[in-house]
């Protein structure tokens, strides 16, 4: 055990029984805050991944056109 865990675990034994409704709270919010933060870290690469696509097509795009060829190439001709 590192001696941080060890602090840690002389804090809890010195804690009353009384006490540790609102510790084991505090833990358990600090455990969810930090799966939290790496989601929004996770979405925050992910944006910036996105963000890296921002001006690749070409002025003249047609999105409604790609796509309409896009579904019939995929699906056939729905006329």
């Amino acid at each position: 055990m590192t001696t941080l865990k060890m602090e840690a675990v002389s804090i809890i034994d010195s804690i009353e029984d009384s006490e540790m409704p609102e510790v084991i709270a505090v833990l358990r919010n600090f455990k969810i805050n930090q799966k939290k933060e790496n989601h929004i870290k996770e979405g925050l690469e992910g944006l910036e991944i996105l963000e890296g696509f921002t001006g690749t097509l070409p002025e003249n795009f047609n999105y409604e056109k790609e796509l309409e060829e896009a579904l019939e190439e995929k699906y056939g001709s729905v006329n």
